[in-house]
């Protein structure tokens, strides 16, 4: 049986693959309209990750801290399997700056990989998936089967690879729509451009 801290193929093949990723730590932070810019202070201290400075962008520390910009006010803050960083959030962000929540139960994270990647991805959503249009370290919240994800763009190398990022609930559902499409590109692959 696979540990739930690797990385698990669900589907695929070299060309197009539906991974299951190990669990990571989730935070949601907002920061109250007079202190945003003391709330981007205190995630950079939190985190050692600046906070990105354009929405829908990511970035990130030397340990595997990302921090994403969702609205002007609304930031999530993603941690790998092992860098907890809960205490140093809730002492950084004080209440008269802003909230943390927890969401680590909220979302599941899959991967699709490989050249056909953006080509599964184009098939579950209307994102433009060209490296110009959506290049690493950017993201988008869409819609795949009615249910809100968020796709981002996490590599380049030996393909394309974009992490979808699904509420726990539907998490059972959407993976059989994700392997459905990953089935589909491999069978009849969508135009490169």
């Amino acid at each position: 049986m696979a540990s739930r801290a690797q990385p698990v193929s669900i589907a695929g093949d070299e060309h197009a693959s539906l991974w299951r990723m190990p669990s990571r730590h989730l935070w949601e932070v907002h920061a109250w309209s007079q202190s945003v810019g003391a709330l981007a202070t205190a995630l950079h201290g939190a985190t050692g990750a600046a906070a990105p400075t354009d929405m829908c962008r990511v970035t990130s520390d030397d340990a595997g801290v990302l921090v994403l910009q969702l609205g002007p006010q609304r930031w999530w803050v993603l941690a790998s399997p092992g860098r907890d960083v809960s205490a140093a959030l809730m002492q950084h962000v004080t209440p008269d700056i802003g909230s943390v929540v927890d969401l680590a139960h909220a979302r599941k994270t899959f991967q699709v990989r490989g050249l056909g990647a953006a080509g599964v991805v184009a098939r579950l959503s209307q994102i433009e998936t060209h490296h110009d249009a959506f290049a690493v370290g950017a993201f988008a919240q869409t819609g795949i089967h009615h249910v809100g994800v968020l796709i981002m763009a996490v590599s380049d190398e030996g393909g394309r690879a974009f992490d979808i990022l699904v509420p726990t609930t539907f998490a059972f559902s959407l993976r059989a729509t994700m392997q459905q499409a990953v089935k589909d590109e491999i069978a009849a692959p969508a135009p490169r451009v």
